[in-house]
């Protein structure tokens, strides 16, 4: 077991190729990855923000990074809540353009990569998941159909869906009983519509 000493004297190397391994390390205290955040490299702080050890403290510092990638690599942490997921999925687009103002990279198209982890986050609930169901990017909404924590509920709601690549998402994903039942109680699968 590495100490936390150990861990805080390599996160002060110049170079970010002994930085992002030491923020990945799996003997990384709270401590550890807050420092880690603080670094000027993306992948260090990408690095502290997907550490398995971060805790509820740790990811809310990341969501609140100016880079969009490290926000996204929060939202994927399987330590992260239902309340960090539904904050996450209320992140509007001028507030990741606003704070990632300094990163030249970050785009509108980035916009949707943060939501779309949280979609994808193995810990999203069904609430988490209704949500993402009404965000306006259709990448968004299949992730939270394919998400392995979708129910009926959420299959129901995305069958109706007015894009065909979220009503096909159900339909490769949902068990064929439950695409029997909606299919049934629309009275018939939706025709696509324009």
């Amino acid at each position: 077991m590495t100490d936390e000493s150990t861990l805080l004297r390599l996160l002060e190397s110049p170079y970010w190729q002994v930085r992002e391994p030491t923020a990945k390390h799996l003997d990384a205290t709270e401590k550890v990855l807050l420092v880690a955040l603080k670094d000027n490299e993306r992948r260090v702080r990408c690095a502290a923000a997907m550490n398995p050890n971060a805790t509820e403290q740790v990811l809310l510092k990341a969501l609140k990074d100016k880079d969009p990638g490290v926000r996204a690599a929060a939202a994927r942490n399987p330590n992260a809540t239902e309340p960090l997921l539904l904050e996450v999925m209320r992140e509007e687009c001028w507030r990741v353009r606003f704070a990632a103002a300094n990163n030249p990279n970050a785009t509108e198209k980035e916009c949707w990569r943060v939501r779309f982890a949280a979609a994808n986050n193995p810990n999203a609930t069904e609430k988490v998941l209704l949500v993402a169901l009404k965000d306006n990017d259709w990448r968004v909404r299949c992730a939270a159909v394919e998400n392995r924590n979708a129910t009926e509920r959420v299959f129901r709601q995305a069958s109706i869906d007015n894009d065909a690549r979220v009503r096909k998402a159900v339909a490769h994903t949902a068990r064929a009983s439950t695409v029997a039942k909606i299919v049934a109680a629309l009275g018939g699968w939706p025709c696509d519509r324009v």
